[in-house]
């Protein structure tokens, strides 16, 4: 989400687990992304880029099935 509260579209969301290993996913024009066989109990690091928007990378504890986990921009 922009600073506004407003989806952004186009955003690359990058998760990278505890080996290293980095995924990546592109937000729809609704801001969704996802990402499958993400292992309940690990911390991942999420890193977004966009175009118009800075972003601040996230580390975040998966403790179960999660949904809705939205990033908001630096205003």
């Amino acid at each position: 989400l922009n600073s506004q509260g407003n989806a952004v579209s186009k955003a690359l969301v990058q998760l990278i687990d505890s080996v290293g290993q980095t995924r990546y996913a592109v937000t729809n024009p609704f801001g969704f992304y996802r990402f499958d066989d993400v292992s309940v109990g690990e911390n991942y690091v999420f890193s977004i880029t966009s175009k118009q928007y800075q972003f601040v990378p996230q580390i975040i504890q998966v403790s179960e099935a999660t949904e809705n986990l939205n990033f908001i921009a630096v205003p």
